[in-house]
């Protein structure tokens, strides 16, 4: 398996500019993770400010907290996992490729080991709510958010396998570009959902949606 993943690897001096800008920025945020999740849960004041942001989204109307609950069960770590090992399955039987399904495997599963491991380092308690106090484990980055980002990618990943195989018509880029943006939305909206339940602070999401794209971004961009 690493040997089929090193053949696939970009050696470092064809990297391009951007390539090195994306990993650079990757690495400086994971760098920063840690530290950064440390010093916001022991800062009274940013968990005030943070707190203050919750209470205005659990304000919204009763059927955006239907569509939270909805979305919390949709992108749980168990039925995201499943999502994703069914994604990999259907591009391995798709393309009969392992090289392209195991790099679709660590483009998914690194992200997702990251915030663990984060989450683990950091300990940050969950919010001050009626169900942040429910919920045990750790509060920083946010896991559903992480999940719903590599979900998003790895279908992205089965995209852009398709288009590079096939000639797409004119008149149906309009329905590539509309899954663009709705794989691009879905996170958002997941994180979003987070906070209209009160089980995250807004920093635990939006940790997520930066350090998993990058996470993602970069190995796709150094593997072929």
């Amino acid at each position: 398996m690493i040997q089929m993943l090193s053949a696939h690897l970009v050696p470092v001096r064809q990297w391009s500019a951007r390539v090195w800008v994306l990993v650079s920025m990757t690495v400086v945020a994971l760098v920063c993770a840690v530290p950064f999740g440390r010093s916001v849960a022991v800062d009274p004041g940013f968990d005030a400010s943070e707190l203050r942001i919750i209470s205005e989204f659990q304000q919204a109307a009763h059927g955006f907290h239907v569509l939270s609950a909805a979305f919390g069960q949709v992108f749980s770590p168990p039925v995201v996992v499943c999502a994703l090992l069914l994604m990999l399955g259907i591009i391995q039987w798709g393309y009969h490729d392992w090289g392209e399904t195991l790099r679709g495997m660590v483009m998914v599963l690194l992200p997702l080991l990251a915030v663990l491991v984060i989450k683990i380092l950091v300990d940050r308690p969950r919010p001050a709510t009626a169900l942040g106090s429910l919920v045990k484990d750790p509060s920083f980055p946010s896991g559903h958010t992480a999940g719903a980002v590599c979900l998003s990618v790895v279908i992205l990943f089965a995209i852009r396998l398709h288009k590079g195989r096939m000639t797409v018509q004119a008149e149906h880029r309009w329905i590539y570009m509309l899954a663009y943006v709705l794989l691009a939305v879905i996170p958002v909206c997941t994180a979003m959902t987070r906070l209209v339940l009160g089980v995250h602070y807004p920093s635990d999401v939006i940790a997520s949606l930066v350090l998993c794209p990058l996470i993602s971004g970069s190995i796709y961009a150094i593997t072929r």
